[in-house]
């Protein structure tokens, strides 16, 4: 393994460039969401970056984006863009059509990609991922409503969390639950707040680590590895950050953790850490640069909790006011402007590296409207994407966003596909994949950049390519919750 001392010296003096630096301006999204807590991004908030990058000798431009003027980005011109957008869609902010644009621009640019973003969006599609690479992670499942099974296999205690969220979104310290009655009101209170499936996993207690990674493939690092120290106030509740951790200044929980970095672990542990953690960023595909969570069992089995694919780089002189990249940076010796020059390094285009998209889909809430936009154009015909995970739920906790099964039962699907629009004459048709059968969504006309899909939702869903594919997906030993699925769908 290379130590990142090594790799910045090989990095020399970097050209000068005209740099564009693209964030989410979140001070215009209001959606009366508990995301409208987080701290907004502006101007000021982006000086620090300014200052570091300006410090390597580049010109800098700072620009928000948000989706009143997402078509901005076809007209953005820079030597290179480092994009630090964040974002679900669901949340008001355009995270993935961000990268996208730049992939089918050929722009030379740093952070996530469009699918390395797209896979870790979803946390069940990270357990599958982790799982079938065979990366130790904690078993996990769906609960789309309160009355749903426990996922199979699956023992006290959990956790529960948004199967999308970000920034400890919807965690508290009741989130750790050790009994059926505490987990029906965990999964209640979460799918009635966020509007979300919840995610239940087991809960592992132990040591609370964190890894930066910076590059991709096999030229992908670690950086020392940080650990998440929890004082007197955690004394009572689970050692977890919550929301109130992060962002809840008046919280005693708020002032009484610290970031110890590098973390206090022999040798063999800390290199058995980051081989984990530098696979878990190579099974999700990760490029640019990301942050993989772990917790540290006692019997010394790192298990990864989560892939963060587009980490706030958040910077400030105090250690509170930082996020974990530029600490875990500083554990490594470095300045927030070396910090950066690592991460220009990385800047690529999508078709240098021969990369892999994301699905051409994303879901939005803008002006009122919640759907799901093309991110590239679709000539008709297109096999855009599988259906993706099919839920029966009772007629009790069914809404407009659920489909209907052969049998009239009503069930939940992707959650992203879930915001697609009814239309009787619908831009998508589910349609049988050739080779295995599965049920695909492929357009019925050609569709532009950015344009609103829709399906039709009254269009029932076949149970047996449903079964299909859930047994292919169960025999491949990815999916935690595809027995339960295959029992559910009958």
């Amino acid at each position: 393994m290379r130590s990142s001392s090594t790799i910045l010296r090989s990095l020399g003096t970097a050209p000068r460039r005209d740099v564009l630096l693209l964030y989410a301006d979140t001070s215009r999204v209001r959606l009366g969401l508990p995301t409208d807590q987080l701290p907004d991004a502006n101007v000021a908030t982006m000086q620090p970056v300014v200052d570091a990058l300006a410090e390597l000798g580049h010109r800098v431009r700072a620009v928000g984006v948000s989706y009143d003027d997402l078509s901005a980005l076809d007209a953005l011109e820079a030597d290179v863009v480092i994009h630090l957008v964040d974002g679900s869609g669901l949340d008001g902010n355009p995270g993935l059509e961000v990268p996208a644009t730049l992939e089918r621009r050929g722009i030379h640019f740093c952070g996530a990609g469009s699918a390395f973003y797209q896979a870790t969006s979803d946390k069940l599609n990270q357990k599958a991922r982790l799982a079938a690479a065979r990366v130790p992670a904690p078993l996990g499942g769906v609960m789309p409503h309160p009355d749903a099974r426990l996922p199979p296999g699956l023992r006290y205690p959990l956790i529960v969390k948004p199967r999308d969220g970000f920034g400890s979104i919807g965690i508290t310290e009741d989130s750790v639950v050790t009994g059926p009655g505490q987990l029906r009101r965990q999964v209640e209170r979460l799918v009635g707040e966020l509007d979300c499936d919840a995610l239940v996993a087991e809960y592992v207690p132990g040591r609370e680590l964190t890894v930066g990674v910076i590059g991709r493939g096999a030229s992908a690092f670690t950086l020392p590895v940080l650990e998440a120290e929890f004082g007197e106030a955690y004394r009572d509740i689970p050692k977890i950050k919550t929301f109130r951790t992060k962002f809840d200044a008046a919280s005693p929980l708020y002032h009484d953790f610290r970031a110890v970095c590098p973390a206090r672990l022999d040798p063999a542990t800390e290199q058995r850490v980051r081989h984990v953690a530098l696979r878990a960023y190579r099974a999700l595909g990760g490029d640019g640069y990301g942050r993989v969570d772990i917790r540290l069992a006692e019997n010394g089995t790192p298990y990864v909790i989560e892939v963060n694919a587009q980490p706030s780089l958040e910077y400030g002189e105090a250690d509170g006011d930082c996020a974990s990249l530029p600490l875990i940076a500083r554990g490594a010796g470095w300045s927030y402007a070396e910090l950066f020059r690592h991460i220009l390094a990385t800047a690529r285009t999508f078709d240098r590296l021969g990369g892999r998209r994301a699905s051409p889909l994303a879901a939005r809430r803008h002006a009122g409207h919640t759907g799901v936009h093309t991110t590239a154009a679709l000539p008709k015909g297109t096999a855009v994407c599988a259906l993706g995970d099919v839920h029966p739920v009772p007629e009790l906790h069914a809404d407009a966003q659920c489909l209907r099964l052969e049998d009239g039962r009503p069930a939940r699907i992707d959650p992203v596909l879930r915001h697609l629009e009814h239309a009787p004459e619908p831009t998508l048709r589910l349609a049988p994949e050739r080779s295995s059968g599965a049920l695909v969504l492929v357009t019925t006309r050609s569709v532009a950049v950015g344009e609103a899909l829709s399906l039709d939702r009254e269009q029932p869903l076949p149970l047996t390519a449903l079964r299909r594919r859930l047994r292919a997906h169960g025999s491949r030993g990815a999916h935690p919750a595809a027995a339960e699925a295959l029992q559910a769908v009958g």
